[in-house]
């Protein structure tokens, strides 16, 4: 059985490794040049590389062969761009200043504790309720990656404890939806990443939006759609929960009366959490003006993780012996996680450079669409965006197509604002590919816990309801809240 499996991932690997190095040798179409062939043909090779044989080795393979085009010129150079990049220094720290949290086990005492509180115990759709609207509040001013890893982490014990494996639906859709309530994340109008998002829009219309319009044609839409994501889970999918409340009900008979014991190193896994979470929020909450939280931003995730990991490496327990090694701390990693989030920025960047042509290819479809009726326009943008959006960060479409769409509106004496809304939520549902955003990045790249089939099962429906509902939000809501 186990040569059978290494012969067919095998076949799969020779099966990408073809497609990247035939676009090699291939003409550009229209506006896409032969770069842009190259860089799509190593994008599709990744992406049935990790359909079929993980995370790990397709995205190094298509790092390796990004370095023989024009777009990085050697495998150094791209592979310099994996490991420089942001997004991939900040997974690499954090996972290292986690590994001590979890192992110090403090991780399996919250868990415990918060599912055998009184309002929790028996009631999983309450506890995910809860937990999802924890998740939400503290995605206003929480690194999103960070956060999805914190919630990984804060789930896996108790999954464990309570007998569940990869198999079972429960974990998917509770990792899943992690990931899918930080994209709340923008929903507070004068937080940095709501600024962001609003920056697109006053691109996109030529005038910037009142805190109330943004909070109504953005933030009202992308709350229904996560609530719709519990009401599928508790009323269509019917997720099976017969683990979770036996698992509590073991919980509470092993509790008793008794107190939940912490020990020495759990303390201090404690402490390091609470100063790792503190320092960040402060940093996003207190104004920057003050010289502490200055040094803070300053600081960084990156910095802020480094000083405490060093910390740890330095300080000594009562035997004399340091609080932990770096060998054990780097044993913590999962590569699969952290090579996939960084491969899929080096190749997302690479698809939408100049050089490639994609970019305006994108551009032409788009100024195609808009000559629709508007009800037609609205709900083709959302479909074929959102089609997009798993191949293609969402970032990077809103950016493009908010900025053509909506002054074709404008033109036809319609508020363009609807193209705005279009765009942004045909873009926000990009989970049913590793490359369609960070977070689902990190969900795919959780092997331990993720069954892809029990995704698609999860994500596939609340996809369709969300455009659904989001679409007649978009066509309603700019002329009641946001008149132009």
């Amino acid at each position: 059985m186990t040569e059978k499996r290494i012969d067919k991932q095998g076949i799969w690997m020779a099966i990408s490794l073809l497609i990247m190095i035939s676009t090699h040798f291939m003409s550009g179409i229209g506006p896409i040049t032969p770069l842009g062939m190259q860089v799509i043909g190593i994008f599709i090779g990744m992406i049935i590389g990790w359909s079929t044989c993980g995370m790990l080795v397709p995205s190094l393979l298509g790092i390796l062969m990004l370095g023989l085009t024009d777009y990085t010129a050697s495998p150094e150079t791209s592979l310099g761009l994996l490991l420089t990049h942001n997004i991939f220094i900040s997974s690499l720290v954090a996972f290292i200043l986690l590994a001590y949290i979890n192992d110090s086990g403090i991780m399996d005492v919250i868990s415990q504790w918060l599912v055998t509180r009184k309002f929790a115990a028996g009631k999983p759709w309450l506890f995910m309720c809860f937990f999802f609207s924890m998740i939400t509040v503290i995605s206003f001013i929480f690194n999103p990656v960070v956060l999805i890893l914190l919630g990984f982490s804060f789930m896996s014990p108790i999954l464990k404890e309570m007998g569940y494996t990869k198999e079972d639906e429960l974990p998917t859709y509770l990792f899943l939806g992690i990931a899918i309530f930080t994209l709340a994340t923008v929903a507070i109008p004068f937080l940095p990443s709501a600024i962001y998002t609003r920056g697109i829009i006053a691109t996109a219309i030529g005038s910037h939006i009142s805190s109330f319009a943004y909070f109504m044609c953005i933030s009202v839409p992308l709350f229904t759609a996560l609530a719709l994501y519990l009401i599928i889970g508790k009323f269509i999918l019917r997720v099976n929960t017969t683990k979770f409340v036996q698992g509590t009900d073991v919980l509470l008979k092993q509790i008793g009366d008794n107190k939940i014991k912490i020990t020495t190193g759990q303390k201090r896994g404690a402490i390091v959490l609470i100063i790792f979470v503190a320092a960040l929020a402060l940093a996003a909450l207190l104004p920057k003006t003050w010289a502490p939280i200055a040094f803070l931003n300053h600081f960084g995730l990156v910095g802020i993780c480094v000083a405490l990991v060093l910390l740890l490496l330095v300080l000594k327990d009562e035997e004399g012996k340091p609080l932990t090694t770096f060998p054990k701390l780097i044993n913590g990693i999962s590569w699969d996680m952290v090579m996939l989030t960084g491969a899929i920025m080096v190749i997302a960047g690479a698809l939408t450079s100049e050089g490639t042509g994609i970019a305006q290819a994108m551009a032409m479809c788009g100024v195609i669409v808009s000559k629709m009726p508007t009800a037609i326009f609205v709900l083709l943008v959302m479909l074929v965006l959102c089609i997009f959006s798993q191949f293609s960060m969402n970032m990077v479409l809103q950016m493009v197509f908010a900025p053509i769409l909506a002054p074709i509106l404008v033109s036809a004496g319609i508020n363009p604002m609807i193209a705005v809304m279009a765009v942004y939520f045909g873009t926000q549902w990009a989970f049913m590919a590793p490359s369609g955003s960070m977070m689902a990045a990190l969900v795919f790249g959780n092997t331990e816990w993720v069954n892809t089939k029990i995704l698609y099962k999860c994500i596939i429906p609340w996809i369709i309801l969300s455009l659904i509902v989001t679409a007649i939000m978009s066509l309603t809501f700019p002329d009641i809240f946001c008149p132009i």
